[in-house]
């Protein structure tokens, strides 16, 4: 996709974009006026019907705590496993100077501390969810 001539082009610098929400997430790379999708996540969240996933867990008959909370950190986990394989897989082709991370407030720490881990400066992390949001409106969002 090529980039409006209003908005900045990334001339011979490439640029990787992170675009999550809580359970999924997109790779951009921008380089000489042009965007292109390069990498897509998705943690499918389990149906279960009725009570289902109610079940005891382990030999005891008790058990303390919220089941739901328990699914939720193990998507969370889930999540946070799979951006690290897309991570490494983004980057192993090319270096990027710039990374510009857009994420939920909830994740963008532990986002941003994985990124950094892999040798790479985030050059701006951005709050929210902008998964829905066309690459035009989220390179203008750099402007702000």
């Amino acid at each position: 996709m090529n980039i409006p001539q209003t908005l900045p082009q990334f001339l011979d610098t490439p640029t990787l974009f992170i675009v999550t929400g809580d359970r999924a997430g997109e790779f951009y790379v921008a380089l000489d006026g042009v965007m292109e999708r390069t990498h897509v996540f998705k943690v499918d969240k389990p149906h279960y019907s009725d009570r289902e996933n109610f079940g005891r867990r382990g030999s005891m008959v008790f058990e303390a705590g919220s089941k739901v909370d328990a699914q939720k950190k193990t998507y969370h986990v889930e999540f946070l496993k799979k951006f690290t394989t897309e991570l490494n897989a983004a980057t192993k082709a090319q270096t990027f100077k710039k990374v510009y991370l857009f994420a939920p407030a909830d994740v963008l720490k532990e986002l941003k501390k994985i990124v950094t881990s892999k040798k790479l400066t985030v050059t701006k992390a951005i709050a929210g969810n902008f998964q829905k949001e066309s690459f035009a409106k989220l390179i203008g969002r750099l402007k702000k």
